[in-house]
């Protein structure tokens, strides 16, 4: 069962990536469960909540693929 989590888990870590990225955002190495995301500018304050819907919009759209209901996975957002 452990494998297929992680299958899961990498599904999913790759989808948040793709949405991000095309967004904008350059995306770091894919480090199990975390994505390093570099700021596209400085001068942004709302460039933080563009970058939590683009996440919650691929996490949601990786729930729906698979027939899961909302909230059985979650991602949260940290800076750094």
């Amino acid at each position: 069962m452990a494998e297929a989590v992680s299958r899961e888990e990498e599904r999913i870590m790759l989808k948040i990536q793709q949405h991000v990225e095309k967004q904008g955002w350059k995306t770091g190495t894919l480090i199990h469960d975390a994505i390093i995301v570099q700021k596209k500018s400085e001068h942004d304050p709302a460039e933080q909540g563009r970058l939590e819907q683009a996440v919650e919009a691929a996490l949601s759209e990786a729930m729906d693929e698979r027939g899961w209901t909302r909230g059985a996975a979650r991602a949260k957002e940290a800076k750094l």
